[in-house]
């Protein structure tokens, strides 16, 4: 039996909306995010979002967009992935990363450059790793590997307090609002999850 990491997701997102997101003694003086003990640094945040800023502005889709949140949800979301699929020897190549990329934008669109640009690749690569892994087929026993290994990483998700608090529920910074968001462009939104109707 397979499953898609869709429904390993919804599992996540019920279980998730039980646990505490845990306060700890982080000194946030240098630190944006702390996630399973994998720090985000403010000067790594900050670097990641003016680069994406810098290469989208042109576009007036994106005149509004909120990079730093962007890239702050991809990173926290990357982390947590890269973690729980290394718990069942999967690893998503830069040639899948690729692939995805040309196939989604051609070198005529604004995104097209994001992939390329060294700055803002470590969070697009988190971008794509989701939606690569969110047409993967896993086993059963992996599903429940993976399963366990966000779970323990959503729980250990902390946020410093000047870019919001961490949504267990919704797996998304809490000061992210669709009113401080462009009206279009693929990338306006951070990767986000469609929960299966079954929901099993």
């Amino acid at each position: 039996m397979k499953r898609s990491v869709k429904k390993i997701v919804a599992g996540l997102v019920m279980v998730v909306a039980l646990l505490a997101v845990s306060g700890g003694s982080t000194s946030w003086n240098s630190t944006a995010a702390v996630v399973d003990g994998q720090t985000l640094t403010m000067s790594a945040l900050d670097s990641q979002a003016q680069a994406v800023k810098n290469i989208l502005s042109a576009n007036p889709q994106y005149a509004n967009m909120d990079a730093v949140g962007f890239v702050m949800q991809n990173d926290i979301m990357g982390m947590m992935l890269g973690h729980a699929l290394g718990q069942v020897g999967v690893t998503i190549t830069d040639q899948q990363r690729d692939a995805y990329w040309t196939q989604t934008f051609s070198p005529g669109q604004a995104e097209y450059a994001l992939w390329t640009d060294p700055k803002a690749k470590p969070c697009i690569s988190n971008y794509i790793d989701w939606q690569i892994a969110q047409t993967m087929s896993f086993t059963q026993d992996q599903v429940n590997a993976i399963n366990s290994a966000l779970t323990a990483s959503s729980n250990a998700v902390t946020v410093n307090p000047r870019y919001g608090t961490w949504d267990a529920q919704n797996l998304t910074l809490s000061t992210r609002s669709a009113g401080n968001q462009p009206a279009a462009g693929p990338l306006a939104q951070p990767t986000t999850f469609t929960l299966p109707d079954d929901k099993q």
